[in-house]
Parts: C-alpha cells; structure tokens; sequence
C-alpha cells in the first residue's frame, strides 16, 4: 500500500499520537503509519506502514536502541490515526454488543435475533457516508466507505491472524499479504450487514479467507469454518471488488446492478442505511492528503503519471 508521507517534520510530533514501545503489540497490524523521531535530524522517519506490523524481534532491536532517546523510546500514529480511531471506538461498541451476555442476571433474556442486527446495523450505519457533497446532502445518492476503513474496524473487532501466517504471507509478497488483509476484513464488515453476528465465528471466517488467499492449509484449524453458500458468495463478490492492494472505495451504488442473492441483500440493507441510518451531512473519511497518508486521489495519480 503507497503512502507518501515517509518522512514528517520533527514540529508535527506535538499533533500526533504516541505510545510507548513497551505498549506495542507484535502481529498486530498497525492501524496507520508509526514514526520515530529522530532529534538528531530533526524529522520523523516512518519504521512501519499501514497495516504493517512489528515482529517480536523488530520490537527488542528498536526497545535496545531507543530507550535512550529524550521521548523514551515512544512511537507516534501517523496523522491519519485521528480519522482511524471512530471506526475502532464502532469496532469496540459493535463487539460489546456481540457479547453481550448477562451470566448473573437471571431474569434478563438476551436480545432476540431481529433486535440484535437491527441494532448492529443502526451502528454500522454511521461508519458510511455520502459519497459526495456536492450541491448539498443528497439522500438518494450512494453512501461509501474507503477499503482502509472498513479493514481497521475488522481488525479493531476480530481475534488476531497468528502472526506466523502474517509473517509468512509478507515475506511471500508484502502486495499479496496486504490484497489479503484487505479482501478478509472487507469481507467481515460486509457479512454483519447481513447478520452475521456470532464473533468467534466471523474471526474464524476472516482467518480461513485469509488463509486460502495465502495458501496456508493444515494451520490453526481454519479450514473448519466452512464457508456457506452465501458466504462463499460474498467472498468471491469481495475478492472481485477488492482486487487491488491500493485503498479503494466502496459505495452502495456498486450493489445496484448485480442480481446475485447477495449482492441483493447487501442493497436492500445499505438502501435502509442510506435513508434512515446516515447522518446526510457527514463527511466521508478518506485516505488522500497529507492528514491521511498523503496519496493523491486515484484521478490525481493518474494526471500525474501523464502529465
């Protein structure tokens, strides 16, 4: 995944978010771009992209050579983190609500079905936006949501892919590993829109999709959580939408036209969304400019290229 913004200027450290080393999970992929600072030169210097992540080793090399810094060794999120964090407080929410379970309380019934993925669904709702506000807030316009988001909140709300498969699939080829991590999570966030709620089963069916994408078989037990026929629908659907490792927009209009099952219930669910789950005058988050990481917009790449 191409980001631009490698390198930041030392004044920026004061805006970002940092955290210290001690605090830093392996295997975990990063939810944006992580800096050093470097007093020195003056500048920050990215050690890991988006979605990257550290190895157990990475963290005892960088621990031993930077506890000697003034920060005390601290990693700061790239700017991005600020527009990264919603959707990992919805994850937080949204797995609250799958656990939900009332073990002393034994008069309390648990939410029926219907109540439950209405209510993930209103909470989901705010994660998309208007595709465009252009001449105002369009309620019958599409709503969207950029790739990179939608991944976040999976990775925020599922059990974590074994790092040795991570390792594994960025060493087999870093794009590859990155299509991976992006098609599983998309594929997460689309199937609770269609009530898929059970948690430890949607970690299980993004650890298989990402397992067959990589073709890691025999490990950790993932190929025992089959794939229904609807959900083996709604992968090769996510494969087909997301087919590059670049950040890519999804909108409900993307769902129009298709007469498969799915791709029908995934439009009547978005139209609700769309019509009454919505805030109109939202802004859609996206990754482009310097407060994301620091891309052009894809049309912006391209003038760039022949220009």
């Amino acid at each position: 995944m191409e980001f631009r913004t490698r390198k930041l200027p030392k004044a920026k450290a004061a805006e970002l978010s940092s955290f210290p080393i001690d605090q830093a999970e392996p295997y975990r992929p990063l939810p944006a771009p992580v800096y050093l600072l470097l007093p020195r030169n003056e500048k920050m210097v990215s050690v890991k992209g988006p979605f990257d992540f550290f190895t157990a080793r990475d963290l005892a090399r960088l621990k031993d050579a930077l506890e000697r810094q003034p920060d005390g060794g601290a990693f700061y999120f790239g700017p991005i983190y600020s527009r990264v964090e919603p959707f990992q407080s919805l994850a937080r929410d949204v797995q609250k609500m799958l656990g939900w379970n009332a073990p002393n309380a034994t008069s309390v019934l648990e939410p029926a079905p219907y109540e439950l993925s209405d209510a993930v669904l209103r909470k989901l709702g705010t994660a998309w936006a208007p595709l465009s506000n252009l001449n105002g807030a369009d309620r019958d316009g599409p709503i969207a949501i950029e790739s990179y988001f939608a991944v976040a909140f999976a990775n925020e709300l599922c059990e974590p892919i074994p790092g040795d498969w991570l390792e594994f699939a960025r060493e087999k080829d870093p794009d590859f590993y990155e299509l991976s991590l992006l098609r599983s999570g998309v594929f997460v966030f689309l199937a609770l829109h269609l009530g898929y709620l059970d948690l430890k089963m949607l970690s299980a069916y993004r650890k298989r999709f990402f397992s067959d994408e990589i073709k890691i078989f025999g490990s950790g037990g993932a190929e025992s959580a089959p794939f229904s026929l609807e959900l083996a629908e709604l992968k090769r659907w996510t494969e087909n939408l997301i087919h590059s490792p670049e950040v890519l927009t999804i909108s409900s209009d993307q769902f129009e036209h298709s007469i498969s099952r799915i791709t029908q219930k995934l439009k009547s669910r978005l139209q609700r969304v769309r019509r009454e789950l919505t805030d109109p005058a939202s802004t859609l988050a996206h990754t482009y400019d310097d407060g994301g990481l620091g891309n052009h917009r894809p049309e912006e790449e391209e003038a760039e290229r022949v220009g």
